[in-house]
């Protein structure tokens, strides 16, 4: 169990050790870098509320043809041709 940590540990410091240069290019300072972190996370859940609404939409517009789809009444003797 004890390696185990050890290991995920030192996974999570080698990606850390690899990502952080690329955001730190254009930071010059830690606070910098952590300000374009939190604008980045801050735009991220902007944009992921935008996707959920767009999708809360279609689906409220799929759920009520649906509905009026379930309320026609089925036609009778209505032959199909192929």
């Amino acid at each position: 169990m004890k390696t185990k940590f050890v290991n995920v540990f030192a996974a999570f410091i080698a990606v850390a050790a690899f990502s952080l240069p690329a955001f730190g290019q254009d930071a010059k300072s830690l606070d910098e870098l952590l300000q374009m972190i939190e604008s980045s996370s801050i735009s991220e859940t902007a944009d992921s509320r935008q996707r959920e609404a767009a999708f809360k939409v279609i689906n409220a517009s799929m759920l009520s043809y649906s509905n009026k789809l379930r309320a026609l009444k089925p036609l009778k003797n209505v032959v199909q041709t192929d």
